[in-house]
């Protein structure tokens, strides 16, 4: 049957509603099978049926748009019925879901407005194979066309294609394939490409890796066979959802058409196929078919014989015997189009994934004709010859696939990745670059390798291990050790040995080369060693067959063998971490463990961490030396922010910024990452806070929040309280400043100044380099970003503010802010001296101010069993019944309240003095700091003093006491009396 455009309004072969009954045959595995299609026609859409759908469920649904069908072959209620029958429909509910209304491609919003972009080159020099495409795809009913651009955008709205291009198919010389670059544009800020819409994480399907065949060929019982079965036009049988087609327009020579299929070239593609074939394979599971996909290449695995035995198999991986028909009784009515020229029926040797593979020999090897085209393909990489990115990613990818079924040749890799690597400040693809020796020397190893009859490797299992213990280390400072069967030996290394990129990785090496060379010299043959080693990073080179480095590939290629196995012993770990007692310090080891706990984890192996690992680890801190111990860097104190801020322009928009900034990173107790980007041409605020960022407490209308969107311990982002203070270094007045001075967008970085090139973000490096010029000239050495945080804390800390303020403040929710505390001698004693040992104080919030007096040191009494470090205590009240009210100074009116209080004082051993004196001739002063600690002296009498102000009956004084004690303005006290009142003596101790 033929659909054909007469003109540039489709004009339909198929009247609409009528259906057209057409007899066609099909082959069933080896049958032969006569089938009748039914085809229907749904406005100007032409769409045909599947071969081996049922004739009942073959009708394509009609879309809830006629120019925007689904047109599938497979089932949508066979697929139901199918899954629900194996219990796999709750995992898989989606497939005929899809199937009925369309797969989703990912998508994101409808074009506003049509994209037509011109064609690539390709396409244009082959106009006849674009037209021999469309007309193809128009007879199967997936394009519906073609429309004029006006005719379309009337149909179904604003739309957009994708340029076409033309690349021959792969071994072949004048057959073409149409591709469409769903990445175009590309870095265009104005139109985003249909790929760069679609997040590929959201297609994951599960496909059948080389690795996944190597274990099933490996572990494959005798007489195993394999089928491979290749699925027709794959991506094209998937339908894509009517809502999403307008982004899949072909267009041609002015004309448009609708795609109607999964293309190839757009990035879901693959998976939404992977996702039905993903449903399909857990249904051969369910059955016991052991098979594997990767996209439409299917293998089967049987064995050759039936099981007669009534007993159920041993082991899943005991394959079960089956026929192709078994396969396709169960796709033919799901309408899965298997391409009968391309199946290969079952047997021990089987090509997939473009390696020969033989299930009785367990081998995997490169075919004959792959060997001769990329022996033609090295021809050209002799000596003097030079090569273009293209040339040299396309004989890097072959190598590399080459080297799944060559695992000896992964070392061989590394050189020809860093030619490919050297241009990528190329301006041009077309510059040409000659390879070094390396490359050469490599691409000579594989040239020889390909010539071989057999290229390939053995999938056999290693033979059982061997119970010897197997360890090696090495070391820089000694050499090369090794315990074989508790028995050691070590090799010391030359002086300089460290030159040509030999390093402690390639002692490590080494140590396993010399141990093998070992085992072989006491006569072991065909054995499996579990050999040890402390270094992850030759694990793990080991574990890839290949290193970056050329001097530890150099060992690779000589003995080293192919894998070493996890879980590690505690031991193991125990040995790591005492490797490093005495050299390096306790974060450093401990660090490695948890990167190697992590990597157990990730890989769902045991950690055998436990009390003996935590042990060591307690002794390798014991033994941390003195030189990996830095000593802590010093803070920024209040008077370094005076003086930075009072050497910077306010006017200048730069200045302002860091001013503020410095301000906010001080009193907010900030890191420089949570305000700062990295460029100064990064205006956006996904990570770092925004004008908008900031706003006023509804509390309490003296402080501010500016909310950090992404903080270092919480991705969600934090909050920090920002207060005013008195000096200039006030972060909300330089705050307002700057936002003043660089008046910008309310969505631009908080830190972000105007410069005659436009708004500029104020990164790290100009903002300590702009501090560290201003405090250089003051003396002060370079200062980095941190010490803002260590600074802003501990002068919170010597403030008097209580430690957990300052942690709730610095957002801290664990105890590591201790190690910000900088001059503890200063700050212990804030919180710690004159512990009260009275009577529970009682909460005050009246006016502080501090009580300044002079007073004659006489009628005092002196107790020597009080305890230095009490607190002093002070009571204002009125007179009482007793008190003596003669006894104040000749010059003062009478009293109307006394102070009692006692105070700490020297005196040549440590007493209290005990005194009680009239309140009069007293002076207040407000400005003073509450809290600020109060100070007593003892001196002699000085000219001037008042002699005379001494109590009547009391002995002229010979010194003054003199004090500032901080009080409560108030009816309310400071503290407690601790003394009772009473009448002191008239004379003085």
């Amino acid at each position: 049957m033929e659909i054909r455009a007469t003109s540039k309004e489709t004009q339909p072969v198929i009247p609409p509603g009528e259906i057209k009954t057409e007899k066609v045959t099909a082959g069933l595995g080896t049958e032969i099978m006569d089938a009748e299609v039914e085809v229907h026609r749904t406005a100007n859409t032409a769409t045909i049926s599947a071969h081996f759908a049922d004739l009942p469920s073959t009708m394509l649904s009609p879309a809830d748009c006629n120019f925007l069908p689904i047109v599938t072959p497979l089932v949508a209620n066979a697929w139901e019925s199918l899954l629900r029958h194996e219990k796999l429909f709750n995992t898989f509910s989606d497939v005929p879901f899809s199937i009925r209304n369309g797969f989703d491609m990912g998508i994101q919003t409808n074009p506003s407005t049509t994209y037509t972009p011109p064609n690539h080159t390709s396409a244009l020099k082959h106009p006849h194979a674009v037209l021999s495409h469309i007309q193809k795809e128009l007879s199967l009913g997936r394009y519906t066309g073609p429309f004029s651009r006006s005719r379309l955008e009337l149909l179904i709205g604003p739309f957009r294609t994708s340029p076409l291009g033309i690349v021959l198919k792969a071994g072949t010389a004048d057959e073409y394939r149409l591709v469409q670059d769903f990445s175009f544009p590309r870095n265009d800020q104005n139109q985003i490409s249909v790929n760069s819409e679609i997040n590929i994480d959201n297609f994951r399907c599960d496909w059948g890796t080389f690795d996944k065949i190597a274990t099933i060929v490996r572990d494959s019982p005798p007489f195993s066979e394999a089928a491979t079965l290749d699925v027709d036009a794959a991506f094209r049988r998937i339908p894509i959802r009517p809502s999403q087609q307008s982004s899949f327009i072909i267009g041609w020579q002015d004309l448009y058409y609708i795609d109607h299929a999964a293309p190839f070239g757009a990035a879901s593609s693959g998976g939404v196929f992977g996702r039905t074939a993903d449903a399909l394979m857990a249904v051969f599971r369910s059955r016991a078919i052991i098979a594997a996909n990767w996209v439409d290449d299917f293998v089967f695995f049987r064995s050759s014989k039936p099981n007669i035995s009534t007993s159920p198999p041993p082991t899943s991986m005991l394959h079960s015997y089956y026929t192709l028909e078994t396969i396709y009784s169960i796709t033919s009515p799901l309408g899965w189009p298997w391409k009968l020229s391309k199946t290969r029926p079952f047997a021990e040797i089987f090509k997939y994934l473009g390696f020969l593979w033989s299930l009785k020999h367990k081998t995997v090897q490169i075919p004959d004709d792959k060997k001769t085209r990329y022996l033609e393909k090295l021809l050209p990489w002799v000596k003097d010859q030079k090569f273009t990115l293209q040339e040299a990613e396309s004989i890097f990818g072959t190598l590399v696939h080459c080297s799944l079924a060559v695992p000896e040749g992964r070392s061989r890799l590394p050189a020809l990745s860093r030619f490919v690597s050297s241009f990528s400040r190329s301006t041009s693809p077309f510059i040409r670059r000659s390879p070094n020796i390396s490359v050469l020397n490599d691409i000579t190893w594989w040239r020889e390798c390909l010539k071989q009859k057999f290229c390939g490797s053995s999938l056999a299992p290693p033979p059982p291990q061997s119970p010897v213990e197997f360890w090696v280390d090495a070391s820089t400072d000694w050499g090369i050790g090794i315990v074989f069967n508790g028995e050691w030996n070590s090799w010391k290394l030359r002086k300089n040995w460290k030159a040509n990129g030999r390093n402690i990785g390639w002692a490590e090496f080494v140590a396993i080369e010399i141990g093998l060379l070992h085992a072989i010299h006491l006569g072991h043959t065909n054995v499996h060693f579990l050999i040890r080693s402390d270094n992850q990073g030759v694990i793990e080179a080991i574990k890839g067959g290949k290193s970056r480095s050329a001097q530890q590939n150099t060992v690779l290629q000589q003995s080293v063998p192919k894998h070493l196995r996890f879980p590690t012993d505690e031991f193991v770990l125990c040995a790591f971490a005492a490797s490093g007692a005495g050299i390096s310090s306790h974060s450093t080891i401990h660090n490695k463990i948890s990167a190697l706990r992590a990597w157990h984890n990730t890989h769902g192996a045991q950690w055998k961490g436990g009390p003996r690992l935590h042990l060591v680890l307690n002794g390798v801190k014991n033994l941390t030396p003195a030189s990996s111990k830095r000593p802590p860097r010093p803070p920024i104190n209040a008077f370094m922010l005076t003086q930075l801020i009072g050497g910077l322009d306010l006017t200048s928009t730069l200045d302002s910024a860091v001013a503020a900034c410095a301000s906010i990173a001080f009193w907010g107790q900030c890191r420089l990452g949570e305000l700062l980007p990295s460029s100064s041409l990064d205006l956006s605020t996904h990570y770092i806070p925004s004008r908008k960022s900031l706003r006023q407490s509804k509390r309490n209308k003296c402080s501010h929040i500016l909310s950090l969107p992404r903080t270092k311990t919480n991705k969600r982002g934090e909050d920090i309280i920002l207060t005013r203070q008195i000096n200039n270094s006030d972060p909300l007045h330089l705050l307002r400043n700057h936002l003043h001075i660089s008046n910008l967008h309310h969505t631009s970085p908080l830190f972000a100044y105007m410069t005659p090139s436009g708004p500029r973000s104020l990164t790290k490096y100009r903002f300590l380099a702009r501090c560290n010029t201003i405090w250089k000239i003051h003396g002060y050495p370079r200062t980095t970003g941190h010490c803002f945080r260590i600074g802003g804390t501990t002068e919170l800390l010597l403030a008097g503010v209580p430690p957990d303020i300052v942690k709730t403040m610095g957002r801290w929710s664990s105890d590591s802010f201790l190690r910000y505390w900088r001059f503890p001698e200063d700050i212990v004693p804030q919180h710690t001296q004159n512990i009260a040992t009275s009577r529970k104080r009682k909460r005050t919030s009246a006016r502080r101010t501090v009580l300044e007096m002079k007073v004659p040191a006489c009628g005092v009494e002196y107790h020597d069993d009080a305890k230095w470090g009490s607190p002093f205590s002070i009571a204002i009240g009125p007179l009482r019944p007793g008190d003596d009210a003669a006894a104040t100074p000749p010059t003062s009116p009478p009293p109307t309240h006394y102070l009692t209080f006692s105070i700490p004082i020297y005196k040549a051993r440590r007493t209290v003095l005990e005194m009680k004196v009239p309140a009069c001739g007293v002076e207040y002063h407000d400005d003073a700091k509450w809290g600020s600690p109060f100070s007593i002296a003892i001196g002699p009498l000085r000219p001037g003093d008042d002699a005379a102000a001494t109590p009547p009956t009391s002995p002229p004084p010979t010194h003054y006491l003199t004090f500032s004690i901080p009080i409560y303005k108030a009816r309310r006290t400071v503290l407690e009396m601790s003394l009772s009142a009473k009448d002191l003596p008239s004379h003085a101790n």
